[in-house]
C-alpha cells in the first residue's frame, strides 16, 4: 500500500496490486498521440499474496484463463492497445516452459496486443504470434541484487515499441547495463553481447533481430 500511495502521489498508473481483488484486476487507461493503452497486470507467483478484501496481487495460475478471459473482454473495446504485464514462470531460466508459451499464445487470441513478461530475472527470446508481440521476459531493469556472473542478469534493454495507426509496427532493442541500482545504456562490447544473446534465444521462436536491435517480423 505504501508502494501504491508513492505511485499516485506522482501520478504514476500501476495495474495489478492493490487494496482489494476489484482494484487489483482493474486496468491502468492512458492516451497518448491519440492512441489509447490499457495496462492488465497478473501473477503466477505467491499464491498466498492474492487479493480478495485485502490489499494483495492479481494471482493467476498458468492455465487458467477464467478471471483474465473477462478482464480482457471488458478492456478489449475501450481501448487501441492492450498490453498485458505478467510475472510468469520460474526464476534464472533462460527460456520459458511450454506451459507459458501456450499460455501467452492463448491470451494473444483473446485480444492482448502485447505480453510484457517478467519473472526470471533475466532475458529470454521474443516472439511474433499473429502479428502480436511477445516478449517472455524483459528480465531486470533497477534491480541488480544478485548479479550471476554466468546469466548476467544485470544486462537488458530498453523495449521501444513503435505503434503506427493504432497498431504496433516495431520493437526496437537498446541495451542497457545495471549496476549500483541505476540502469544506463550498456557500452559497445556489452551491447554486442546482449544482441547476440536474444538472437540466440529468438531463434526457436523463428524471431530475426539485427545487429541494431531491431525486431523483424511485423
Amino acid at each position: 500500500m505504501e508502494t501504491i500511495r508513492v505511485l499516485d502521489r506522482f501520478g504514476i498508473l500501476h495495474a495489478g496490486a492493490v487494496k482489494n481483488i476489484r482494484e487489483a484486476r482493474k486496468p491502468a487507461i492512458l492516451e497518448c498521440n491519440g492512441v489509447k493503452i490499457g495496462l492488465l497486470g497478473c501473477t503466477d507467483n505467491e499464491s498466498g499474496w492474492k487479493s480478495n478484501r485485502h490489499p494483495g496481487i492479481n494471482y493467476v495460475k498458468i492455465g487458467d484463463l477464467s478471471d483474465l478471459k473477462k478482464d480482457i473482454n471488458s478492456l478489449r473495446p475501450k481501448v487501441d492497445i492492450l498490453i498485458l504485464s505478467a510475472h510468469f514462470g520460474p526464476n534464472m531460466v533462460e527460456r520459458p516452459g511450454k506451459d507459458i508459451i501456450e499460455f501467452n499464445h492463448q491470451l494473444i487470441d483473446l485480444g492482448v496486443d502485447i505480453i510484457h513478461g517478467h519473472s526470471a530475472h533475466m532475458f529470454q527470446g521474443i516472439e511474433i504470434y499473429k502479428g502480436k508481440l511477445i516478449v517472455y521476459d524483459t528480465g531486470d531493469f533497477i534491480d541488480d541484487y544478485y548479479p550471476d556472473p554466468e546469466l548476467r542478469n544485470d544486462r537488458s534493454f530498453l523495449f521501444e515499441v513503435t505503434i503506427t495507426d493504432k497498431k504496433v509496427v516495431g520493437l526496437k532493442l537498446l541495451p542497457v547495463l545495471i549496476e549500483n541500482m541505476q540502469v544506463n545504456f550498456a557500452d559497445k562490447e556489452i551491447s554486442k553481447w546482449s544482441i547476440a544473446r536474444i538472437q540466440y534465444l529468438s531463434e526457436s521462436f523463428r524471431t530475426k533481430i539485427s545487429g541494431s536491435g531491431k525486431v523483424e517480423g511485423f
